[in-house]
C-alpha cells in the first residue's frame, strides 16, 4: 500500500507523478542555486552550506568536535568551512568555557540573514510552481531532455 496521498494512484499515474516531481525538484534546485552563485551574496560551497544550516537549524552548543561527529567528517573539514564561513561574519568562534580546550561556534546577524534570503529565495520558486508559473529555464540542454525521459 503506497503512502503519502498516493495510495488511490494506479502505478502509471504515480510514476507519471514522481517523474514531474524530481524534474520539478531539480528545477528548482537550478534555480535557486543560479540565482544564489550570481547574485551579491557569498557563493558558499555545498559542505559550507551544510555546516552553516547545521549551526542554525539544530539547536544547542555547537563545537568542532559535535560538527564533525554530526556531519560525519573531519575535524579539519568543519575549520576549513569555519574558516570561510567566519571570513563571511555568518559565524564566529570562540573559547568553552566549560572546556578550554574545545571551540564553541556561534551564530551572527549575518550569517541569520544570509539564510532567511536564501529561504526566501526557496519560497519564491515553490510559490512560482504552486501558482503554475512556468519557471524560467535559461539553459535547456540534452540533460534535461534526459531527466524527462528517465526520471
Amino acid at each position: 500500500m503506497l503512502s503519502n496521498g498516493f495510495k488511490d494512484m494506479s502505478t502509471e499515474a504515480l510514476n507519471s507523478t514522481l517523474r514531474h516531481s524530481r524534474l520539478d525538484a531539480l528545477s528548482i534546485w537550478h534555480n535557486v542555486s543560479l540565482q544564489s552563485v550570481t547574485g551579491s551574496q557569498p557563493d558558499l560551497s555545498p559542505r559550507q552550506f551544510v555546516v552553516l544550516t547545521t549551526i542554525y537549524l539544530i539547536d544547542g552548543i555547537h563545537t568542532v568536535r559535535s560538527l564533525a561527529k554530526k556531519l560525519n567528517v573531519t575535524k579539519a573539514v568543519i575549520t576549513r568551512a569555519l574558516d570561510t564561513l567566519g571570513r563571511y561574519g555568518f559565524v564566529t568562534r570562540g573559547p568553552d568555557p566549560n572546556d578550554k580546550r574545545s571551540i564553541r561556534i556561534q551564530r551572527t546577524p549575518a550569517g541569520t540573514r544570509f539564510l532567511h534570503d536564501f529561504g526566501d529565495l526557496i519560497c519564491r520558486e515553490l510559490s512560482g510552481m504552486s501558482q503554475g508559473v512556468a519557471l524560467p529555464n535559461t539553459h535547456a540542454s540534452p540533460l534535461k531532455t534526459s531527466l524527462q525521459e528517465n526520471l
